[in-house]
């Protein structure tokens, strides 16, 4: 394993505590909303309330957050389509807040310009001026959900968020392996 596996399995593993500390604050029955939200869009390639523009934003900005490299990141799980439909129901009392932040950060960037056409340092820069915010905090938050959850739920395409962390799919919560850490137990517990 080199450097930049251990640094990208370390971020998922930071990651992962974030969500569930992000999930404990919502409460289980607002995730629960969330996710059958996006369920609903199966897999849709429409946007059900997001424009054009403030989706082609609101993705760069999530695949700033997981960028694709020499592994999947959020552009091939479909982030954007679960954060659209997060959107489109019981989250929809945020779409003004992730509109007006959208519009906050391109005014900040100034010159007409938009933030999908920033380059990835300028995209990083300007991410970092605004990790505090509500609005970062809420996409950094459904970017998450959006790469790690069940597939049918309108991220995780092709599973390539389970395939990062190396989860074996929908097999009994208590039963192993649960991760790579623990794949050779059952060729343990036999010996």
């Amino acid at each position: 394993m080199n450097e930049r596996d251990l640094s990208r399995r370390g971020f998922l593993a930071t990651s992962a505590s974030g969500v569930i500390a992000k999930l404990l604050g919502m409460g289980l029955p607002a995730f629960s909303a969330v996710v059958e939200t996006a369920h609903a869009a199966q897999r849709s390639n429409r946007f059900q309330v997001l424009t054009p523009a403030v989706a082609e934003d609101v993705a760069a900005i999530t695949e700033r957050i997981l960028p694709s490299d020499d592994t999947p990141g959020a552009k091939e799980a479909g982030v954007i389509y679960f954060i659209d439909a997060a959107l489109a129901e019981q989250m929809s009392g945020q779409l003004p807040m992730v509109q007006s932040g959208v519009a906050d950060l391109n005014q900040a960037i100034g010159g007409g310009q938009r933030f999908v056409s920033l380059a990835a340092e300028a995209q990083d820069r300007f991410l970092t001026e605004i990790e505090n915010s509500e609005f970062f905090g809420f996409i950094w938050t459904l970017t998450m959900f959006g790469m790690f959850s069940v597939p049918s739920y309108g991220g995780n395409r092709r599973y390539v968020g389970w395939e990062l962390l190396d989860f074996q799919g929908l097999q009994a919560a208590w039963t192993h392996p649960f991760g790579y850490y623990d794949r050779d137990i059952n060729a343990e517990q036999t010996s």
